[in-house]
Formats: C-alpha cells, sequence, structure tokens
C-alpha cells in the first residue's frame, strides 16, 4: 500500500479531532466548563445558476423565514453547487430546510448522503414541497438504496407509490391546531407521494386515505425525532399570480416541533423594557412637491412643511427618523433656498433622528451594480428637467407621467464621462423592471457609489445642528441592494433600513405577507422596515389617498395571536400632499398614542435585529443561560412559560420580566455585557410573583444601569432614555407602600421631583412629565421618609 494513503488518513484523522475538540466545552479564566452556544442556524438551499430572485423571492425567504426568526431562528443560505459543510464543522447549525423551486439538482446522492450524515450528527432535517432529489440535471434517476436511507434517517417509510388522481381521497385525521391554519384544504386536493412514518415515534398532523382501507393511507404533515415533511401542496395556498397566499400548515407550531425551539430561549426583536417597540421613519420622496391641501395650498406650501408642522411637530412624543434625498438639497440638483430651508428646520428637531434616501434615488439597484455610464444614456432624455417640481419630478421615472416635459439638462458629469475613450461604446442593458422608465430617479450626473451613499450623508449633515449625524441609510427604489452598496453602508458605521413591505389586513389576509427581519448579503444584514408604507396603499399614489389608515390592522394582526413585529409607521414626505393621506397618517399615529408602546428611534430597531444574528445563548451547568454577544438587542422571550419566572436570586444583569400571550418576556440591562437567566417554577399564572426586589413590568422609555439598594430597603435608581412621558411600572416586594423620586439630567441637575404609591396589587407607576432632553436621565427611587441612595 503507497506511503501517501497514510498521510491522507492521517490527515483526515486530524481534522476530525480538531472538529469533535471544537466542539467540546471550553474552559473560562475563572476554570469553569463554558458549554457550547444553543445552536440557532437553519440552512435552506439555492441555486446559484438561476436569478437571485429565486432565492429572495423563494419559499423560504417569502414564507418560512419569518416564522422562523419568531421562533429564535436564523436562516443561512447554501449554494446547491457548492461543497456541503462537514456536520461537525457547524456546530452552530440546528438543522436543514429542503423547500426549492426545483426539478433535479446537480448531484442528489452526494446531497442524500450529506443529509444522511447532518441527520446521524444530531441536525433536523425538514422536506417541504417537490423534493428534488430523484434525479440529477440529466434525468439520470438517483439510487433507490440512497434515496431509502435517507428517508429512513429521517424517520419515514417512502412506498414508491404516487397518488395523481385525488377526487376520492379522504383525510381520517387533521390536528386543528397544525394544519388548515388560514385556509382549509377544499376543492382538488394535490397529488402526493404516499409516505408513513417509519415507527410510533413520529406524530401525523394530517393523514389521507386513497383506498379503501385505513391501511391505504398517506401521511401528508409528519413531524419525526429527527425532523419533518409536508407533502407538495399541503404548506400553503397561492394563486397563479402570486397575488393571493395564505397558509394551510400552522408554520409557528410546525416549525417550532420539526427544529425542537421549545427549549431555546429566543432573542426577541420586537419588545424592550417590557413593551412592544415602535418606530417611524421618513423617506424623502415629494419633497418639493406643492400641497393640494387648501390652508397651506395659498401659501404654496411644500408638503414637507405640512409634514413637519401636521406630524412632526404635533407628535413629539413619538421619534422620526427623516431620510431627505441629497438631490432635493443639494442646489446643483434639484435643491433650492426653500427646500434646504425646511431641511435645517425639520433635522434640528430633537426627537429626529437623521436618515438619508440616498443622493440620486435608484429605482433598479441591480442596474448599477457592474455601472457603466453608456448603459444609461439612452434614458438621459427621460430624467425630469429641474423645472419639474416635486412629486410630478419624481413620478416621472415610474412613468406615472408619460407627456414629456423637457429633458435633462446638459451636464459636464455626463460630457466628460461619455467622451471619455475608456467608456466602452457598446454595453449590454442591465435589466430595468417595466415598473419604471429610467433606472433612477434623478441623472443629473453619472452615477457613482461613494456619492450616492456617502455623499448624500455629507450634503445632509451640512444642515443638521453640528454633532448631530446621519445614522440610517433608508433604501431607495426597488429597495434591493447590491452587496457593494451594503458593504459600503458597514464601513461607514450606517445603519440600513427598507424593504419587506409587509401587509396583513383584509387585502393580504395572511402571515405569508408579513416579511423577516431582512436579507444577508456578504455578511451583512440589510434590515427590513417593519410594516409597508403608504405606497402600497393607495396604487402606487394614484388613488385611495385614504388606504394608509389601514395600517392599524396590520398593526392588530402582527400583534396577536403572536407578537411578530414592532409597530412601525413608515411614509413619504408626499402624504402631506392631500387632505385624506395626512388625515389617514395621523390616524396611525394617534392610535400609536392609544397603545402601550416604547417609542424609539430606527437605527435602535435596526440595531436590535443586528444583535438577534450575533446573540449566543450558552447553557450554564447550574441551570438558565449566560447570553453573550447581543450587542443592542435586550429582551429574551422564553415561550410556553406560564408558570415559569425569573429567579433573581440566581439571575445577573435581568431588569425585569413581563408575562404576556403565554411567553416570558425577559428585560436584560445594557449595562450587563453578559448577563445570566435562570428560571423558577411559579405557583400560579394570574398575578405576578412577588420578589424580594422591585423588577420592570413595562416602560414607555428604555430603562437600564438598574442599581439596587443592597440592605434591601426597596431604594433603587436606573438611566431612562426616551420620549415623551417617561413612564414605568414596577412589580415591589410585599409590604411597599409610598415612594418619592428625583429626576436628574448627566450633569447631575434634579429636573424633577415626584411622588408615587404602590395600588392595591404592588405595582408602583413612576411618572414623570415629559421632560425635553436628549439625553439619558438618571431617576433615583426611595421609599418614603427613606434616606438618599
Amino acid at each position: 500500500m503507497r506511503w501517501d494513503y497514510f498521510v491522507c488518513r492521517g490527515v483526515g484523522l486530524v481534522w476530525m479531532i480538531m472538529a469533535l475538540l471544537l466542539q467540546l466545552p471550553m474552559a473560562t479564566e475563572s476554570g469553569a466548563v463554558e458549554q457550547a452556544a444553543m445552536p440557532r442556524t437553519i440552512l435552506a438551499f439555492y441555486d446559484s445558476q438561476k436569478s437571485l430572485d429565486e432565492l429572495w423571492f423563494g419559499h423560504v425567504h417569502a414564507y418560512a423565514e419569518l416564522p422562523l426568526n419568531h421562533l429564535g431562528l436564523e436562516v443561512r443560505y447554501h449554494d446547491i453547487r457548492d461543497p456541503f459543510p462537514e456536520p461537525s464543522s457547524i456546530p452552530e447549525v440546528r438543522g436543514a430546510l429542503l423547500w426549492v423551486n426545483m426539478e433535479s439538482l446537480p448531484d442528489p446522492e452526494a446531497f442524500l448522503r450529506w443529509s444522511s450524515a447532518m441527520i446521524k450528527a444530531g441536525k433536523r432535517f425538514v422536506v417541504m414541497g417537490s423534493a428534488p432529489f430523484y434525479q440529477n440535471e440529466d434525468q439520470k434517476p438517483v439510487s433507490l438504496k440512497v434515496l431509502n436511507q435517507f428517508w429512513k434517517d429521517l424517520g419515514i417509510h417512502a412506498e414508491n407509490q404516487w397518488v395523481r388522481r385525488t377526487y376520492k381521497v379522504q383525510f381520517t385525521k387533521k390536528r386543528s391546531f397544525m394544519v388548515e391554519f388560514e385556509r382549509r384544504h377544499a376543492g382538488v386536493l394535490s397529488s402526493f407521494e404516499v409516505m408513513t412514518p417509519k415507527d410510533l415515534s413520529a406524530r401525523s398532523y394530517l393523514v389521507a386515505r386513497y383506498g379503501v382501507t385505513d391501511q391505504e393511507a398517506a401521511h401528508l404533515v409528519m413531524v419525526t425525532p429527527n425532523g419533518g415533511y409536508v407533502a407538495a401542496g399541503y404548506a400553503r395556498y397561492t394563486d397563479d399570480e402570486n397575488t393571493q397566499r395564505q397558509w394551510y400548515l400552522n408554520p409557528f407550531e410546525f416549525f417550532g416541533e420539526a427544529f425542537a425551539t421549545g427549549d431555546l430561549p429566543k432573542p426577541e426583536t420586537n419588545t424592550l423594557s417590557g413593551r412592544r417597540m415602535y418606530y417611524s421613519h421618513i423617506d424623502g420622496d415629494g419633497w418639493r412637491s406643492l400641497t393640494q391641501i387648501k390652508a397651506y395650498k395659498k401659501k404654496s406650501a411644500l408638503v414637507s412643511r405640512v409634514v413637519l408642522d401636521e406630524v412632526i411637530d404635533a407628535f413629539p412624543d413619538f421619534p422620526v427618523t427623516v431620510g431627505p434625498i441629497a438631490a432635493d438639497l443639494d442646489k446643483s440638483w434639484y435643491g433650492t433656498d426653500r427646500t434646504r430651508a425646511l431641511a435645517i428646520e425639520i433635522l434640528k428637531r430633537p426627537h429626529v433622528e437623521l436618515g438619508s434616501h440616498t443622493y440620486s434615488h435608484p429605482l433598479e439597484w441591480g442596474f448599477f451594480e457592474a455601472y457603466n455610464p453608456r448603459a444609461e444614456e439612452p434614458y438621459l432624455d427621460l430624467f425630469p428637467p429641474r423645472r419639474l417640481e416635486g412629486v410630478r419630478g419624481f413620478m416621472h421615472a415610474f412613468g406615472l407621467k408619460r407627456k414629456q416635459e423637457g429633458s435633462l439638462p446638459d451636464s459636464p458629469g455626463w460630457r466628460r464621462v461619455l467622451n471619455k475613450k475608456s467608456v466602452q461604446k457598446k454595453v449590454v442593458q442591465p435589466y430595468l423592471s417595466s415598473h419604471y422608465r429610467t433606472p433612477r430617479a434623478y441623472g443629473v450626473e453619472p452615477f457613482e457609489l461613494y456619492k450616492e451613499l456617502i455623499g448624500s450623508v455629507e450634503v445632509i449633515e451640512k444642515l443638521a445642528p453640528r454633532g448631530k449625524k446621519v445614522r440610517v441609510m433608508q433604501w431607495s427604489g426597488n429597495t434591493s441592494p447590491f452587496k457593494g452598496a451594503l458593504s459600503m453602508t458597514k464601513k461607514y458605521n450606517l445603519f440600513n433600513i427598507n424593504g419587506g413591505d409587509t401587509r396583513f389586513d383584509r387585502e393580504f389576509p395572511s402571515v405569508a405577507w408579513v416579511s423577516p427581519l431582512g436579507r444577508r448579503l456578504n455578511g451583512i444584514q440589510q434590515v427590513y422596515a417593519s410594516n409597508s408604507n403608504e405606497n402600497t396603499y393607495t396604487d402606487l399614489w394614484t388613488d385611495r389617498f385614504f388606504g394608509f389608515k389601514h395600517l392599524v390592522r396590520t398593526v392588530m394582526n402582527t400583534e396577536a395571536p403572536n407578537r411578530v413585529k414592532p409597530f412601525n409607521v413608515y411614509y413619504h414626505m408626499y402624504s402631506g400632499e392631500r387632505l385624506s393621506s395626512l388625515n389617514a397618517l395621523r390616524a396611525n399615529l394617534n392610535y400609536a398614542r392609544s397603545q402601550k408602546l416604547i417609542p424609539v428611534h430606527t437605527s435602535r430597531f435596526t440595531e436590535v435585529v443586528e444583535g438577534f444574528f450575533t446573540t449566543q445563548m450558552i447553557p450554564e451547568q447550574g441551570g438558565g443561560w449566560r447570553v453573550k454577544g447581543r450587542n443592542g438587542l435586550q429582551t429574551i422571550r422564553i415561550d410556553h412559560a406560564v408558570f415559569k419566572g425569573v429567579d433573581f436570586d440566581r439571575s445577573q444583569g435581568v431588569i425585569g420580566q413581563t408575562h404576556y400571550q403565554g411567553s416570558l418576556y425577559v428585560s436584560l440591562d445594557a449595562a450587563k455585557a453578559e448577563p445570566r437567566i435562570v428560571l423558577r417554577a411559579l405557583g400560579r399564572a394570574d398575578i405576578d410573583p412577588f420578589e424580594k426586589r422591585p423588577y420592570l413590568i413595562g416602560s414607555r422609555w428604555e430603562i437600564s444601569h438598574l442599581k439596587l439598594d443592597p440592605e434591601g430597603r426597596g431604594t433603587f435608581s436606573y438611566r431612562g432614555f426616551g420620549f415623551g412621558r417617561a413612564e414605568s411600572r414596577w412589580r415591589m416586594p410585599k409590604g411597599s407602600q409610598g415612594y418619592t423620586y428625583d429626576v436628574y439630567n448627566k450633569e447631575g441637575k434634579r429636573l424633577h421631583k415626584g411622588s408615587a404609591q404602590t395600588d392595591d396589587l404592588g405595582y408602583l407607576t413612576i411618572s414623570p412629565p415629559p421632560l425635553a432632553v436628549v439625553n439619558p436621565v438618571r431617576v433615583v427611587v426611595r421609599v418614603a421618609g427613606g434616606g438618599a441612595s
């Protein structure tokens, strides 16, 4: 036998040992053994030889990723043509989900062998829809031995039989909590492959009898000890145009069981300091447009003036992120003294956060990924002339203004670029959606990525108060930035948002229209807006200008029965154009005022989302978990926790707890880098438990840096930051009654002194008046008649 055989085997053995060592618990500096983080990643699959639209509009991203996110799981997409990772090398992976729009795989046997290895390594595997591994791309059938071994490892027996005529099929078992979630199985049923559970350890939720006897039955929805299976056509419904979609399957229950998330603490992205988050952001589209609202029209007021007076200034208790389009402010593009003066007014408001909606408002981002100015040359006469103002000029790019109103002024920038010999004369025209007449809204100069993003930031910051910085890039157009654009925002420490278009109302009656947290490109997270803007409610701003008032329905449906999204009011400056649209916007804000929310800036929400993907839950040997790497995320949700509560004696860095919808929301202290959460059993579920120390139930301001009286006298202090009334509710120890509290600014000056009394149930509400501060305050609470802390 050759010597190189032993070398290769030796190297392989070394790698195997190293992989095993990486999975072993690590010793910390104190000598304690640190367990591995609980796996939270699900592998899903795509084909790089198809358009990326197949990925972002595919089954997993469009349907499954939102419920998976809710269950504390993130999705990582793997190219089906790349080598598959060794199962021992991906300890962070909990399982894999195969739900693809493919008829075959390049190497189905390699995929099946790897899938079996994943299962044997303890990873859970879920197959949904038509399985593409029965043949390769040359239509060569897969080995039955390999195929049957995979099904056996999954816990399923494939009968190698198809039922194509289903008119006589009858359901003999339907578990209502798992199937027919939003839509009943009715009409002509989908054909199906006959699958049965390998043994009694599997749980079947939808069983169809296709013959005379009960033995002639196919199990269409199953969860096995190693994963799950859903037959094609029994997970979700969609019409031929994909304008309607609904779930047959309950995705929260199914994925929760199939990926065994019951014991997994979930990083929570919708809740902060015990309350549902609220945030709002404005894209600057229409900034220069004249309003049609009668009271302002006679003054020839711009819509941005209307939004400032009627919304931003009228709701100072609700922060808002404003993202102008730099071209509307730059005088060498479309800016005027009036648009700039309004920007100065708006951006100086203390509750306004600075955002950017880019420089020239790209519509088709992919057009600019490998940009050649020649490709844009055919559109130069279609860009709005500088005399065409506001919404009219902006909508010009959408084809909503067909009449030619003048051509783009002669631009030295364009002449200089197009005359360069290095610029390729003939180019392959990049894709441009039929929704758009031009690849971007404005084209005074050739596209340049740095100017588009960072240049826009520089224009906006020059009009803002000194030291006030742009925090958020608000993606424009199709909101699908390419990798280079997303990487640039990360390089310059900008948060980013937009995309998703979440709706859940009578027009879009399904959680399938609720978007996931975002998408990941090049290891960088694009954060989706939590709700759609008024554009989708008004037929692209052509009709039903009152339509945005229906946002409230989506807000309600994404709060119950499960809180899956924060409260987000996302709109454009052109909402100030018409009285009906302005009234719709104000109705949403008035509804927000009626709710128990915690208003935050948009950047704060995006920071929480980014923390979701970095958070690690480390099991502790004595019970509980250590929370590591969470960044801005400050809430952990424990599901199925009606009779569970925080053990405050053994926990560290925990500010409070809130029971809601059968779950326990644990509020963490930002001052503690790695909090520890330990739970205990509760004897009753109808009241929050008393503890030896105060703890937070919920607050309208974000609470951190909690300090308790070490002598247990009930005195405590904390740092608060927020907008409007700084109301917070605390569970106090038994016997507590009267308290005084003082509010100090960062310089130590007292801003307010007040008193509060516990109610009959032992809750203390601290509610100083609205404070005109932009920095955190310190609140000191003392037992009435007690000493200073």
